[in-house]
Order: structure tokens, then sequence, then C-alpha cells
């Protein structure tokens, strides 16, 4: 789904407050595991930040292992607060 198809899904209120500025989103675990948005699961989003960190030289080589052994070991907060 693209970024028109995904807007037009939004109800109008919605939407405007969003292009204003006025609205915030709170998503709950369940987004990401059904169709229309595709998104990865918590602990996916998690991997990829750490795969970009590594691919892009952002954090040491010790760090990286670290937070790929508290991703395996389901310490997906500590890795988040982390990152």
């Amino acid at each position: 789904m693209n970024k028109k198809q995904f807007i037009s899904l939004l109800p109008e209120i919605l939407r405007e407050s969003i292009e204003s500025k006025n609205c915030g989103f709170f998503i709950g675990a369940g987004v990401s595991v059904k169709s229309p948005t595709n998104l990865p699961g918590w602990k996916k989003l998690l991997s990829d930040f750490i795969l970009f960190a590594e691919k892009n030289h952002k954090l040491e080589k010790n760090i990286i292992v670290q937070l790929k052994e508290s991703l395996s070991k389901d310490k997906l907060l500590e890795v988040a607060e982390y990152l």
C-alpha cells in the first residue's frame, strides 16, 4: 500500500488533524499484524534499526553484538531504550 492509498482510508477530520500537526498516534501491537498496513512487528523493527546502525557504522561493533543478543533474548524494551 502506498502513502496515497493509506491516506485515502483515513476519515477527513483525522487527515486534517494530522496535516495541521494537531494529532498524535498511540498504536497498539495489533496494528502491524494485519493488512492493509503490513508494518513490521516490534522485534522486526528493532532488528531493522540494528542492521541500519551496523551497515552505516552508527554504533560500535561490541554494542551491535550486545543489542543482537538482547534482541534474541526478547529484551525488546532494553533494545528500544538503547536505540
